[in-house]
């Protein structure tokens, strides 16, 4: 909000023209020509309703879940089998998190798209990110599985 005071430019929250601001965070707005007070920053930042878009944040969460599979990377390295396959079985569980963010990735952004008052376009961009370096590294994983089973039967 400070550079948007100090270059007198439009509030990217609200839209309104802010000219003036005083030291004790009061700011001066002029809406459609004609100036009026508000009280504070925050007061200023909450008039606007904001909606979440739910497609966005859960692909984002999805997408920060999916990145829990290195956390079972020393199980995954033991030698002892128990460990080995508890290992494998959670990183693949957690791994296949990442292509349902990819998958809902795309309608959150068509979401966004179509309604631009919403919120989430880093969630989304995150879910997708991450949902696709996810699903590359997953097939990795898939084929490792598939080595060992087939070296088993």
């Amino acid at each position: 909000m400070r550079e948007v005071v100090l270059e007198s430019r439009v509030c990217g929250a609200c839209g309104a023209f802010v000219s003036v601001a005083r030291g004790d965070g009061a700011v001066f707005v002029r809406r459609r020509g004609r100036t009026s007070l508000l009280g504070r920053l925050t007061s200023l930042l909450t008039a606007v309703p904001r909606e979440r878009s739910e497609l966005a944040y859960a692909a984002g969460y999805l997408g920060l879940l999916s990145l829990f599979r290195y956390s079972f990377a020393p199980l995954a390295m033991s030698g002892w089998w128990p460990a080995w396959v508890l290992g494998k079985g959670l990183a693949l569980l957690f791994g296949l998190l990442a292509p349902l963010a990819l998958a809902l990735s795309f309608p959150a952004a068509v979401t966004l798209e179509r309604s631009p008052e919403r919120t989430g376009k880093l969630p989304t961009f995150v879910g997708f990110t991450l949902g696709w370096i996810g699903s590359y590294q997953l097939l990795f994983l898939l084929d490792e599985i598939w080595r060992w089973l087939a070296s088993s039967g």
